[in-house]
């Protein structure tokens, strides 16, 4: 019996026989199976499955050179904003300075503006000195203590409330001790003088009464008896003398029917005024 392998090697068919064996059905054991050329692969894994090499040339995929790069978005670099500076509530300290700091240059007011201004102020006067309680008898105690000159804002501008101003002056000079004391002279400051007296001048006022002490009530009786046009409260503060007359200056009572608030600062003044007759005014 002849080996397979010796019958398959003498069975060399043409390729036309082959085909005709085909087609019958005949299937050519003996041809030799073209070996796996990727032998030893894992079962399911076929040619196709693979990645196919190209036997032609390969055409280079266009690199990236080509395309031109895209450049990344410029980054905008913010400037920073100085913060505002803070406003100064204070006055930080200064090193010490040998040299005196600069004055601000006064600047004086034209003189037609300083006269304008004086026409437009009211014009006061003061009237002749009266004695405030001329009913009342005169006693060595009264005498002892000196007169007392009242210049007093007129209780008459006030109008209806004119009776009350001048029961206020009662008790501000009954708490002074001084109520109803014939030595209390008074000059009313008056816009015009429409009783027909004539203005006096503190000369002459003095002249009339020899006060030991004089007391200025309101911003109009103190404005005309010295002589300036410094505000009432800066009046308060300081110290006057006419001559050698001391002078103290305090709110009028009609000031202080309106302003209650004042009258502790008031009776300062009067207590001052006390001061300068040695205590207690009381006869």
């Amino acid at each position: 019996m002849s080996h397979p392998a010796s019958v398959s090697a003498g069975l060399e068919l043409d390729e036309r026989r082959q085909a005709m064996l085909k087609a019958m059905g005949v299937e050519l054991w003996w041809q030799p199976r073209p070996l796996n050329p990727l032998k030893g692969e894992p079962k399911g894994v076929t040619a196709a499955a693979l990645p196919q090499t190209a036997a032609g040339p390969v055409t280079p995929t266009p690199v990236a050179a080509e395309q031109a790069p895209v450049p990344a978005p410029a980054t905008r670099q913010v400037e920073p904003v100085p913060a505002p500076e803070p406003t100064l509530a204070w006055t930080p300290a200064q090193p010490p300075s040998s040299a005196p700091a600069p004055r601000a240059p006064q600047i004086a007011a034209p003189q037609g503006a300083v006269q304008g201004l004086a026409d437009a102020a009211p014009s006061w006067h003061l009237a002749p000195a009266q004695a405030l309680y001329a009913a009342a008898g005169d006693s060595a105690a009264e005498s002892a203590g000196g007169n007392w000159l009242l210049v007093v804002d007129d209780p008459a501008e006030l109008g209806d409330d004119a009776e009350q101003a001048r029961r206020l002056l009662d008790n501000m000079l009954r708490a002074m001790g001084l109520y109803g004391q014939s030595r209390i002279w008074c000059s009313w400051t008056r816009k015009a003088p429409a009783d027909g007296l004539a203005s006096v001048m503190a000369t002459e006022l003095i002249a009339q009464v020899t006060p030991a002490v004089v007391l200025v009530m309101g911003r109009a009786s103190a404005q005309q008896l010295l002589q300036t046009r410094e505000p009432l409260g800066v009046l308060r503060r300081a110290r006057h003398q006419l001559g050698s007359l001391p002078v103290v200056v305090t709110y009028s009572p009609n000031y202080l029917l309106r302003a209650a608030h004042a009258k502790a600062g008031a009776w300062q003044d009067l207590q001052r005024a006390m001061a300068l007759l040695g205590g207690s005014a009381a006869g």
